[in-house]
């Protein structure tokens, strides 16, 4: 992902979750599901939950972004990814 599309997304997101992603690497290119997963368990240190906390980080940031939005995001992720974005299990006010 690129940073502009990163910094696009931290316009939409609430302050604690837009300080995250602004603190981020913004090195997203080449992942597909498997190696997000993975980065995703190490920071957690727990490969068990991974999945879960992936889906779930995923579906807060694609509640708190337009469609417009999720759609440019989806465009410069690898296919595997688009699914996590996709059957979104948050709504805006729980954010």
């Amino acid at each position: 992902m690129t940073g502009g599309e990163a910094e696009d997304i931290a316009a939409q997101l609430p302050d604690e979750l837009a300080r995250i992603l602004e603190d981020a690497d913004h090195d997203g290119a080449g992942y597909d599901r498997g190696a997000f997963v993975d980065r995703v368990g190490e920071h957690l240190r727990d490969t068990d939950v991974a999945e879960q906390f992936a889906e779930a980080v995923t579906d807060a940031v694609a509640a708190a972004l337009t469609e417009c939005e999720v759609r440019d995001v989806k465009s410069q992720l690898d296919d595997e990814l688009h699914p996590l974005f996709e059957d979104v299990t948050v709504h805006p006010d729980q954010l």
